[in-house]
């Protein structure tokens, strides 16, 4: 199996010069495989890259070259001697010997590297017979086919990519190891994977670095900010989806617009985002930053990158009576602080708010810390029986080592919400913890729900499908079908008002009732889904043959408040899950 090795119990950034050689610089993390013995039950991980000087900087052009780099997909040979390797942050497919592999003693070699064009390779299917290798390079969305006796790439299929260009043309910076350290090893999704998070903790302070000011605007409840400190502490990894419309970056919201002498304004995102560009030297090991170009278009791609439905929260978007109970305190109830919950931690997806308010909160261990969204909460769950560090009756299994607020010291909601004035009882806490693991997101609970409609399921599918139409009238999705009518393969995306399908033939529609007829007749079946709002009508009924939309089809876009960035959630529609990966 292919993995990461995280060095987080290694502290600091930066060149390392005052902690006497302490630092992560170029060597956060070790791209692995790992060789799992069935019989003998043994685990035996091995670095990849163990050519690698990690005690001299920067590295060589020959150490980046045999480097590779976010190992994914695998294929074995038929004779169990040669396994095939995707780097998808190498740009390169890699032929590697199983013996050696167990035995460890497998030495990296460029001679045994192929080069992917397009690059980001993820995906392989190995064809022995033909002997072909088909790769799918992610970078560029196409399948690569590799003549294994040649070793070499003989011809690249682009497949359709409906994704915007920014996300197209910005997706490299976050995993091109090759582009973004100096030994080749070493990307962003090291610790952001796929976008996302790690659900470790780093103390990634700077000894070397500088205290600066801090220009974020405070709570109301606060007169003022620190300054930030270089020594920063333990902080949780973050994760890259959802930045847009919220501010400030990291924990601390260090990474700030306010800063940035073109903007000055606390509240750019473009400019916090760019502001990460130093990381590049001082955490992954580059001997430059990104250019100004680079960094734009990378600044382009993540803040595409949107978070999921909440899988807490009903279907209907409603709230259980617990739920419904936490809201009311969390939105009401008024603490020692003089003043609720919402206050400070606003949820208003209409205003693309998810718990923050873009705001610099109360100070924990000594700094400032950004008022935190909520929109992640539930993936925490798991760090049990531990509180302040401090051991307590284990009450499951632990699942992860940090929890809650910056640092992961917290195990559970309830047990962070004890330190608050406005809970008068443990019902109290467990019910506005429950509200928060069901905070609404980006998109609404019903974006990805799907039923099948045929004659032999009608009757007891047939409320589903209602919940589906429903939502999608209030604008939460865009429904669409695709299956057989009549012996044909067809598409249809619903639109408004009133309420019809469109279908995927010029001046083709039906109406609900229609639908309902075709789907019950014997032979057909219709599959529905419930997709981001604007997306419908590309994958319901597919695409123009020119690419370019017509006036009927921005005026769907339109009707659900969902050109891109400017509708109630604040997100992109053909982005929303496409970015990450």
């Amino acid at each position: 199996m292919t993995n990461l090795e995280a060095r987080n119990q290694v502290r600091f950034e930066g060149p390392g010069v005052l902690s006497g050689g302490e630092t992560v610089r170029g060597h956060f993390i070790e791209n692995r495989l790992t060789v799992i013995d069935l019989d003998d039950r043994t685990v035996q991980p091995r670095h990849l890259n163990r050519h690698i000087d990690y005690d001299r900087f920067p590295g060589t052009e020959s150490e980046r070259e045999r480097s590779l780099a976010t190992p994914l997909a695998m294929a074995i040979s038929d004779d169990g001697t040669t396994l095939w390797l995707a780097g998808m942050g190498s740009d390169k497919v890699a032929s590697l010997d199983t013996q050696a592999l167990e035995d460890g003693t497998f030495v990296p070699d460029e001679a045994d590297h192929i080069e992917v064009p397009g690059g980001g390779p993820t995906g392989l299917v190995l064809d022995e017979n033909r002997q072909r290798l088909y790769v799918l390079s992610r970078f560029n969305n196409a399948v690569v086919t590799i003549d294994l006796e040649r070793r070499r790439a003989i011809q690249s299929a682009a497949m359709f990519n409906p994704e915007p260009t920014e996300v197209r043309n910005g997706r490299r910076f976050l995993y091109d190891a090759r582009l973004s350290s100096s030994r080749g090893d070493s990307s962003c999704a090291g610790c952001h994977i796929f976008g996302d998070l790690d659900q470790l903790a780093w103390d990634l302070g700077n000894p070397d670095g500088l205290v600066e000011e801090n220009p974020n605007p405070p709570v109301p409840t606060n007169d003022e900010v620190l300054p930030f400190h270089p020594m920063k502490g333990p902080l949780t990894t973050q994760t890259l989806r959802g930045m847009v419309n919220h501010g400030p970056m990291h924990w601390r919201g260090d990474r700030t617009g306010g800063n940035d002498p073109d903007s000055g304004d606390p509240f750019d995102e473009r400019a916090a985002f760019r502001a990460f560009n130093g990381a590049f030297e001082g955490l992954l090991g580059a001997t430059a930053p990104l250019s100004p170009g680079q960094m734009e278009a990378f600044t382009d791609f993540a803040l595409a990158l949107a978070y999921p439905p909440n899988p807490v929260r009903a279907l209907d978007n409603s709230l259980t009576p617990e739920q419904a109970l936490g809201e009311e305190i969390f939105r009401t109830r008024i603490g020692g602080q003089g003043v609720p919950c919402n206050d400070c931690h606003t949820v208003d997806p209409d205003q693309g708010l998810f718990g923050s308010s873009r705001l610099t909160g109360g100070l924990r261990a000594g700094q400032p810390m950004k008022v935190a969204h909520f929109r992640n909460l539930y993936t925490k769950v798991g760090f049990v029986g531990r509180i302040f560090s401090v051991p307590r009756p284990s009450v499951g299994e632990q699942i992860r080592g940090f929890g809650y607020i910056f640092d992961g010291s917290f195990d559970t909601l309830p047990n962070f919400l004890l330190s608050f004035s406005q809970f008068e009882s443990r019902l109290e806490r467990e019910a506005t913890a429950e509200f928060l693991l069901a905070v609404d997101s980006n998109l609404a609970p019903i974006v990805g729900q799907q039923i099948t409609l045929r004659a032999d399921n009608f009757a007891e599918a047939i409320a589903d499908w209602g919940l589906l139409r429903e939502r999608a009238a209030l604008g939460e999705c865009d429904l669409i079908g695709q299956g057989i009518i009549d012996g044909e393969a067809r598409g249809m995306t619903m639109v408004m008002p009133p309420a019809r399908f469109r279908l995927d033939r010029a001046g083709e529609e039906l109406s609900l009732r229609e639908v309902l007829e075709a789907s019950r007749a014997p032979g057909n079946v219709l599959t529905f889904t419930c997709v981001p709002p604007g997306a419908g009508v590309r994958m319901g009924i597919d695409r123009d043959e020119d690419g370019v939309l017509d006036g009927d089809e921005v005026a769907v876009r339109a009707a659900y408040g969902a050109v891109a960035g400017t509708g109630p959630r604040r997100f992109q529609p053909d982005a929303a899950f496409s970015a990450s990966r």
